[in-house]
């Protein structure tokens, strides 16, 4: 299951990913991403909350690499993954991402209290 909240006043978007997602659901999730992600101007901060994520299709993470090809193109400033205690969710989101290093920042952080700080790094 997953949530898409976008904020324009703040220029964030907010992902929650949560059990086990099909192959379906992410598709439809990449594009709503897509969508929702015009709405944002560049500069934007992406704030992932995987928390309660489990487990996805392997195939899923193709439709994870187009939705950050999109971020880069729209100059997204950030991607900020709140991972908890999911291993999973480092092992699957990290895999995924590795070919856009140096090209958007994506930061992993254990909790939503570590939100702030960072988003206050990102903006200085």
């Amino acid at each position: 299951m997953y949530t898409i909240h976008v904020d324009p006043i703040q220029n964030q978007m907010k992902i929650k990913i949560s059990g086990t997602i099909s192959l379906a659901e992410a598709k439809t999730a990449s594009v709503l991403i897509r969508n929702k992600l015009f709405e944002l101007a560049p500069g934007a901060v992406v704030i992932d909350d995987l928390t309660q994520f489990q487990m996805s299709d392997p195939r899923a993470g193709l439709y994870l690499q187009g939705v950050l090809k999109l971020f880069v193109e729209r100059d997204v400033r950030a991607v900020i993954r709140i991972v908890g205690p999911s291993k999973m969710a480092i092992v699957l989101f990290s895999k995924f991402s590795q070919i856009f290093q140096g090209q958007i920042p994506i930061h992993y952080i254990p909790s939503v209290m570590h939100v702030p700080a960072l988003l206050e790094q990102i903006s200085a």
